[in-house]
């Protein structure tokens, strides 16, 4: 469930109800508005990313070190912070219990 959006974030609000998918779509590049293929060239799939896209950076700190992010969205938490390219809003009547497997489980 969507705590708060950063600056710029228009398609999402407080409340609705998300799944992270860790092969983000920008929906602007060639590869989004291909018929073929669905892999982002820009939030593509990388294991070695462990930072944010959009600086370089990470959100999270223990004992003033970074945790790195994993697969665009470091999910074993409570909260995480996410590129809107890696979240899909899903209705808000659909059980998370069992959308959740959409997220990892299916796709995988």
């Amino acid at each position: 469930i969507v705590e708060s959006v950063g600056e710029g974030v228009v398609d999402l609000k407080p409340g609705d109800h998300v799944v992270p998918i860790f092969n983000g779509e920008c929906g602007d590049c060639v590869y989004c508005k291909s018929e073929k293929t669905n892999l982002c060239g820009k939030y593509r799939v990388d294991p070695f990313r462990s930072t944010m896209l959009n600086d370089d950076g990470t959100r999270f700190s223990v004992r003033g070190q970074p945790v790195y992010h994993f697969l665009s969205t470091s999910t074993f938490s409570e909260y995480t912070v996410l590129d809107y390219a890696c979240v899909v809003k899903i209705d808000q009547k659909a059980p998370l219990e069992k959308m959740c497997l959409l997220s990892c489980g299916v796709s995988t």
